[in-house]
């Protein structure tokens, strides 16, 4: 397979999803919003064997609103932070230095290491695609009559424990979404930097050699 061959080998969105979650996958992330996850759920747990004592069930409908009132609004605006960021490495970069990017294997000899910096470029803005997308959704559906606060409240009138349990993990799953996506932000500046950084130094490298051979 050629090199020009491999660029081109994933035909959509999905298939660079695909390998991208596997090549860009940063286990911390993952860890730390598990651990948010689990967290928000002992809280939340707590709330609800204490009768509600620390959040009735209007309050966590409305943490839900705040969380994804946040959450779109932080992710709104992180988007275009992202787009200049990822403009700002494509402006920079050669069209000789991009190449030689693309001829070199990454660890796995089916990805090139330019495809591995887009691949970390394209995984989290796909995330944060879809997580703006999700509370746009919520947003959306928890007005004060929505289906959302109405389906909610049609489960607790069936079983308090039931609407207790779908709303607190609602909320949880929204926390530890929200600062997963928070995360995703500091791998992205991290693999921004490395991305400029190899730039560079191969930028360096082309020079030398035409130093060299004009020298010959």
């Amino acid at each position: 397979m050629t090199w020009q061959q491999r660029l081109n080998q994933e035909k959509s969105l999905f298939q660079i999803y695909k390998i991208a979650r596997i090549v860009a996958f940063s286990k911390g992330n993952v860890v730390a919003a598990v651990c948010i996850f689990l967290m928000s759920v002992m809280l939340l747990g707590v709330n609800a064997f204490t009768g509600m004592a620390i959040a009735s069930m209007p309050a966590l409908q409305k943490a839900i609103n705040s969380v994804a009132d946040t959450g779109f609004a932080f992710t709104s605006t992180m988007l275009g932070f992202l787009i200049s960021g990822f403009a700002i490495f494509a402006s920079i970069s050669k069209p000789d230095v991009l190449i030689i990017l693309a001829k070199t294997d990454y660890k796995n000899p089916r990805i090139s290491e330019l495809q591995f910096i887009f691949f970390n470029f394209i995984l989290v803005f796909i995330h944060y695609i879809i997580f703006v997308g999700a509370c746009a959704f919520i947003k959306i559906i928890s007005g004060d009559s929505g289906p959302l606060p109405k389906g909610l409240d049609l489960a607790s009138t069936y079983s308090d424990a039931i609407g207790c349990a779908l709303t607190s993990t609602l909320l949880a799953v929204l926390l530890s979404w929200l600062a997963f996506v928070t995360l995703l932000l500091k791998s992205f500046i991290w693999n921004l930097y490395q991305s400029v950084l190899i730039t560079i130094q191969i930028e360096d490298l082309l020079k030398q050699t035409q130093s060299g051979g004009d020298g010959d």
